[in-house]
């Protein structure tokens, strides 16, 4: 589609409820208002009812209110609820029934006020609506309507007794009323709670409606009837399509969001979805005329958690920008008012100047973005979320967002909390640092970070007050020598590990400054006392190491931009001084300094070579310079801008040279004149970046008026520069401050002050993708050759990688060196290093090809979750089975994909043979496959046929003659290999079975289900063994312990469970991750576990202590942790994630130690102790 502005009138709601004045746009309930409406005519009192999210308030503002009103002449009352809070300052005896002085606060609105309601029954309030006390001619009769109903049950448990007296006197109402009309909602979940109260209602409740969600004819009826009303039809066929996608029932891929090849269609259709994809699609549609919506536009936006994410996050950054509330405190209040502990929606009362703690200025900003919604009742207003459906979407950001921010501070102070391990706390110089960082940015201290520095001063004051003790008393001087050389020795011990857990956390801190100081630090905490805490510091400290080499620009402290050579061979930087240095890019020497000269001159902004790399361009608050780098200094002056040069971007061609400036123009220069031919004035704001194509076809431009800009550029046959718009780019929320196109020109990349990168198609113009992490203004971007990564630079002074290829929304790497804002960066023309341009005088250049081994590698391939993953028994090759339907096995000592399996399906689990000869693996299709790896095939050895439902894991048994696989069938099927025939089908789980293990002796199954239980079979006669209770959610992986003693349990309950096969009984839990376990794995001697979990970290837990602790925590992954596996000879473990890609890591400490000094350079080696001085850091001493 083309055109350049957004659809305008949009017709869907989005996630707010239908309100009376969107009546014209609300389709899809005829049948149901008619029904309800017949209902509430013949009976006085109804309890209408329906899932959370159907649709209720919907349907009752829309349709049933103003039916009720406009064409019944019933007298509506303002909508209340039962479950408000007491207003501050009312004392809660004087209210003698809580649920209705709430519904009371709600009718009275303005009128009277808290106080003035506590002497009213529901009768008398309600009394002045009896047809005596009104006008014949015009009474109308009235309706009271109690909306969320539900809270009659849910709160104020404190009042337990007012619950049957509400019921009571709204008997009361109705019998002394006849006319009174009464309808109450709630959520069909709750409506069992009423039974014992509905005797005390006139007819028992007997009048009740259960609304369902839409089903699939009133689905399309509220998609194309709003669009089509607005001026805009679906294309044949789009809008069916959409509908069975919103209706689908996806499988439990952990999270959701993930469309799943092969789940079936169920009938209903949530509404707040539908609305939200709805609004969403419509808010990014290009303004089009006579032009149909295709699929192609309907898919990019069918994802509702991310509509609701986008939603929610476009709003806080709105809120932001209007009334500068940090975004901290808004995810505070939305995470802590908005939403109640039990993840339900909160009600919040407004104040004088802040409701729940948040100015009121912001407050109304939501309110007006429909994030949030306002009540009136009893002259108080109260807040509360537009829908619940928004709770889940608002928590994962939340988190998300967290994650990002982790600090070694907060995850110190974290640990400190949870465990009350007061080794932990900060001593000496690392708790004076952080201090010092805490005073200076009280808003972003957490109270909980607060309470860890208290409690480290005060241990602080505590040693020195025991230091200064007097031992008194000489005739117990003996006894006395004796304890103080007793505690002396406790002390050094203590002090030892104290001293530890300070370097190691030193090693953190520097982690996010300098990565090679941060792993020597490390190094020295284990050289010195190898303590846990030293070794998870230094396996955290390599992890996704990037060597950089910096220099510093001569003669100022401030880089500004940064430019590769075309050919790879050098790179030039720019200053604030008015000069341009280059450097050979392998040995680093500097070759030239470029000094435009002049008193005005300062700030070199624009930076750009030649294709051919003969010259370079140069431009800031001066003319426009080319300057030739072989013959003549200086080729041309290009004079024509009025205010400063942002930007400069030679054609691919070389001919043309276009800039873009702060005075609202970009120009295109013909550098065989020295004139510009073309200048650009739709921008209404500074013109901050600019970028050819690859192929020369389209200019970009972005622009501090929040816009990007796609121009088609053509010649004439006479050879005269043709330049019209093609796209605007519209979705940031701030200026654009830099564009990049990547290799192919299929993607414009744009980033923005708003701290987000978006990734637009440049054919349709459609956001690909939105990249959120930085923390600050974004200030470059730059493709890498293959435009499989694309780098970002920020103020925050970090510079971010970006999986584009797999469509990651998180960066695959934080680099982290610079000091300051991070202004330029530039991937060298073949793609392996990166240089990048700070504010604190320095250029670095950056590997991005770190030293990993083939033994430390992340191996891509797979472009959804890797799912399940198993190491051959000869430790050659690893598989992977992932949701893109294809299982794969690589070479572990190469990392290269040696085969693929496609069967079109999710591929739940695999498993190879323990003569390493097969590979099973398990679909969603539900069948088992058996591949002959001996002899490579894309046709299976073997399907195995029996299973009724997705077919999730299997495992072999020692002898490899039997198999055993799980599925959502409920059941679990041993099958004999040797005629591919079932012997035993194990029935007994009441939901779907993810997981499986056989017992290394032979004699045991274990199964693990979404019932919460695991069960344990004897394996040759299928009799029931025990039923393993404890977990509280699903169970996703098992796995037995070499000697069969025992088996561990991995639950979404974020557990992991340790059961004595002896006496099946727990023997520990293990607790520490911060989200859903999902996948275990033993070390093939027993001693260790390896167990990877939604946190996106894999734990390895040594289980020789009693109770099992952690001893390293893996990290790198950008998404959830789905599979584990340890490799036969126990030194590697190997995780798949739903960021898909697969990692591996050592797993003996040994390793890590020996790979560590791979990673610090001879430089870097011979500066210890200067580094060390530095830091004033003493590693032996107090």
């Amino acid at each position: 589609m083309g055109g350049d502005e957004p659809m305008k009138n949009n017709p869907y709601v989005g996630p707010r409820p239908f309100e009376r004045q969107d009546r014209s746009y609300f389709y899809g309930r005829n049948r149901e208002a008619r029904d309800l409406l017949s209902l509430i005519m013949a009976e006085r009192l109804v309890l209408f009812y329906a899932p959370s999210g159907a649709g209720k308030s919907s349907l009752l503002n829309a349709q049933i209110i103003p039916d009720l009103e406009e064409k019944e002449g019933f007298h509506v009352l303002p909508v209340t609820r039962v479950g408000s809070d007491l207003p501050p300052g009312l004392d809660p005896q004087a209210v003698e029934n809580a649920f209705v002085f709430s519904v009371l606060m709600g009718l009275a609105g303005d009128d009277l006020s808290p106080p003035e309601l506590t002497g009213h029954t529901l009768l008398s309030f309600l009394g002045r609506h009896r047809p005596e006390e009104a006008d014949a001619l015009e009474y109308r009769p009235p309706i009271l309507v109690i909306d969320q109903f539900e809270e009659i049950l849910t709160r104020h448990r404190d009042r337990i007794s007012d619950v049957a007296d509400f019921f009571r006197q709204l008997a009361e109402a109705l019998n002394d009323i006849p006319s009174l009309g009464v309808v109450l909602t709630m959520s069909d979940e709750y409506v069992a709670g009423l039974d014992p109260y509905a005797p005390l209602l006139p007819k028992r409740l007997r009048g009740r409606y259960r609304m369902e969600r839409l089903d699939r004819e009133a689905a399309l009826e509220a998609i194309k009837k709003p669009a089509l009303q607005a001026g805009c039809s679906f294309d044949e066929g789009v809008a069916e399509r959409l509908v069975d996608d919103l209706r689908r029932i996806k499988a439990h891929l952990p999270g959701g969001g993930e469309t799943v090849d092969g789940s079936v269609l169920g009938p209903y259709v949530e509404p707040v979805q539908l609305q939200v994809v709805c609004s969403r699609l419509w808010d990014n549609l290009p303004e089009q005329e006579d032009q149909a919506i295709q699929w192609e536009e309907v898919e990019e936006f069918g994802d509702v958690d991310q509509a609701l994410t986008d939603f929610y996050e476009s709003g806080l950054a709105r809120c932001i920008r209007e009334t500068g509330v940090s975004e901290r405190d808004l995810r505070r209040w939305f995470g802590g008012q908005m939403i109640t502990p039990m993840q339900t929606r909160g009600l919040v009362l407004r104040g004088e100047h802040e409701t729940g703690g948040l100015p009121n200025p912001a407050v109304d900003v939501l309110n007006a973005q429909h994030l949030i919604r306002a009540d009136a009742r009893a002259g108080a207003r109260w807040y509360e979320l537009a829908h619940d459906r928004l709770v889940n979407p608002i928590l994962q950001s939340n988190l998300a967002w967290e994650l990002a921010r982790q600090t070694p501070l907060r995850l110190a102070a974290r640990s400190w909390k949870e465990s009350g391990d007061v080794g932990i706390l900060y001593r000496g110089q690392t708790l004076d640092d952080a201090l010092t960082w805490a005073e200076g940015h009280p808003d972003e201290v957490e109270p909980y970070e607060l309470e860890f520095l208290q409690a480290g001063q005060q241990a602080e004051r505590d040693r020195i007050r025991k230091r200064n003790l007097q031992i008194l008393g000489s005739a117990t001087a003996i006894v006395v020598i004796v304890v103080v050389s007793t505690l002396a020795m406790l002390a050094y011990r203590a002090s030892q590990i104290a001293r530890a857990r300070e370097w190691a956390s030193n090693s953190m801190r520097y982690r996010l400054v300098d990565q090679e100081q941060s792993i020597i630090m490390a190094q020295i905490a284990v050289s010195e006392f190898n303590t846990t805490e030293a070794q998870i510091a230094l396996r955290q400290a390599i992890i996704d190491y990037f060597p950089s080499e910096s220099f510093r620009v001569p003669d100022t402290d401030y880089a500004v931009s940064v430019a590769y050579s075309p050919d790879g061979e050098y790179v030039a930087a720019s200053g604030s001084n008015g000069r341009v240095n280059i450097w050979n890019a392998r040995t680093r020497a500097h070759v030239r300094t470029m000094d435009l000269g002049g008193d005005a001159v300062h700030w070199i902004w624009g930076l750009a070579y030649a294709p051919d790399g003969r010259s370079l361009a140069i431009g800031g608050n001066t003319p426009i310079r080319v300057w030739s780098l072989a013959g003549e200094p200086r080729i041309a002056t290009l004079a024509g801008h009025t205010g400063l040069v942002y930007s400069l971007a030679y054609s691919p061609d070389g001919r043309y040279l276009a800039s873009g400036s702060h005075d609202k123009t970009a120009r295109i220069w013909d550098l065989t004149t020295g004139t510009a031919v073309v200048t650009l004035t739709a921008h209404t704001g500074a013109v901050r970046s600019l970028a050819y194509s690859p192929d020369g076809r389209y200019l970009a431009t972005g622009s501090w008026d929040g816009k990007a800009r796609l121009w088609s550029i053509s010649t004439t046959p006479t050879g005269t520069l043709i330049v019209s718009p093609k796209l605007t780019l519209i979705g940031h929320s701030a200026p654009v401050d830099s564009v990049a196109f990547s290799p192919d020109g299929a993607l414009l990349a744009s980033a923005s002050e708003d701290k987000t990168i978006r990734l637009w198609d440049v054919s349709t113009g459609r956001v690909v993708l939105t990249l959120v992490g930085h923390t600050d203004i974004i200030m470059s971007l730059s493709f890498s050759a293959d435009g499989r990564l694309l780098a970002s630079s920020s103020r925050d002074a970090t510079v971010r990688l970006w999986n584009v290829d797999l469509r990651q929304s998180e960066a695959v790497a934080i680099l982290t060196g610079h000091t300051s804002i991070v202004n330029g960066v530039a991937f060298s023309p073949a793609g392996r290093f990166l240089a990048s341009s700070s504010a604190d005088g320095t250029v670095r250049i950056w590997d991005s090809e770190p030293p990993q081994s083939a033994k430390f590698s992340t191996l891509t391939g797979h472009n959804r979750t890797v799912v399940s993953l198993d190491y051959s028994p000869d430790g050659r090759y690893l598989a992977s089975g992932s949701a893109d339907g294809t299982a794969r096995i690589w070479a572990v000592d190469t990392g290269e994909e040696v085969a693929a399996f496609r069967v079109g399906s999710i591929i739940w689990g695999l498993a190879y043979s323990p003569d390493g000869r097969y590979l099973v693996t398990c679909s969603a299709d539900t069948l088992v496959r058996v591949w002959d790896l001996s002899r490579p095939s894309d046709r299976p050895l073997m399907t195995l046929v029996g299973h009724t439902n997705e077919a999730e894991a299997a495992a072999f048994s020692p002898d490899g003659r039997y198999l055993v696989t799980v599925s959502d069938d409920r059941t679990a099927r041993l099958w004999d290999l040797s005629t591919g025939m079932t012997v035993l089908t194990l029935t007994g789980h009441t939901g779907a079975v993810y997981a499986v293990a056989f017992s290394p002796d032979g004699e045991m199954i274990a199964t693990g289900s979404v019932d919460d239980d695991v069960r344990v079979w004897d394996a040759e006669t299928g009799d029931l063994l025990a039923v393993l209770s404890g977990h509280i959610h699903d169970i996703f992986g098992l796995a037995f312990s070499p000697d069969s003693d025992y088996l561990v349990s991995a639950s979404w309950d974020q557990t992991t469970r340790l059961w004595n096969m002896g006496t099946f009984t727990v023997e520990a839990v293990l607790e520490g991750h911060n989200g859903y376990v999902y996948s275990v794995a033993f070390s093939p001697d027993g001693n260790y576990l390896a167990t990877g979990s939604w946190d996106r970290t894999t734990r390895i837990w040594d289980m020789t202590q009693s109770p099992p602790k952690t001893i390293a925590i893996l990290i790198g992954h950008t998404d959830l942790v789905r599979s584990v596996a340890y490799s036969p000879d126990g030194r590697y473990i190997a995780t798949g994630s739903r960021d898909a890609t697969i990692r591996r890591y050592p797993a003996r400490f040994e390793d890590v130690e020996a790979l560590s000094w791979e990673y610090v350079s001879r430089e870097t080696m011979e500066r210890e102790d200067e580094i060390l001085d530095r830091l004033e850091i003493d590693p032996f001493g107090d």
